[in-house]
């Protein structure tokens, strides 16, 4: 767990999650929902037991289902997708590249997030100021439970977006209806309205 960088907890509130840029690593701790205590659970490396796309593990969300995490990996512009069982245990399930062409856009991913639903990631992308949105299977005992698909990308200065130069954080309001964005190099919060998952760019406010 070399330069923690970005940390989550599992929505059943029983695992803590780590992702580590300099390792290119996801820690797992155990969390005593009594005394808020950590134990160390498991771990993985990048290019270990043939785990790809950690390096340079940039962020880490975990699926409100419990089902399915993800890790960026802003040196390989890549998401690595892990399935999780009832006791928290992970297993790799691959990766999503952009040199696989899985994907346009999403140079040296920062953050991602997924919708309520379960049934969209989006994903930011700060060397080439995107962000690329995934339509995600969220059916329990599909056989491709968890796994994305490539669905839209929004780049800065490209269409009707503006001042999203350098992406770095998102989140979505309560009932899922605006996506904001904060652009670190613009100095500005992007809007997007999530229009029946569609997004549509509202404003740019510097």
């Amino acid at each position: 767990m070399d330069r923690p960088i970005d940390v989550t907890v599992t929505a059943d509130g029983l695992h803590v999650l780590v992702a580590a840029d300099f390792s290119s690593s996801l820690a797992v701790f155990d969390l005593d929902p009594g005394t808020g205590a950590l134990s160390f659970k498991e771990s993985f490396k990048d290019g270990v037991t043939g785990v790809k796309g950690l390096g340079g593990a940039s962020a880490v969300w975990t699926a409100h289902d419990n089902s399915t995490v993800y890790v960026l990996g802003r040196a390989e512009d890549a998401v690595a997708r892990f399935s999780r069982d009832g006791s928290g245990q992970l297993t790799y399930q691959g990766r999503y590249v952009q040199a696989n062409a899985d994907f346009i856009g999403l140079d040296a991913p920062t953050a991602l997030l997924g919708s309520a639903a379960d049934d969209r990631l989006y994903v930011l992308g700060f060397g080439d100021s995107t962000m690329v949105t995934f339509t995600r299977d969220n059916q329990a005992g599909s056989p491709t439970a968890g796994a994305l698909t490539f669905a839209d990308f929004e780049q800065d200065d490209a269409g009707d977006v503006t001042d999203m130069a350098g992406p770095v954080a998102l989140d979505l309001s309560p009932d899922g209806q605006w996506l904001l964005v904060a652009a670190g190099i613009d100095n500005a919060i992007e809007v997007f309205s999530t229009h029946l998952n569609d997004l549509i760019f509202e404003n740019g406010f510097e």
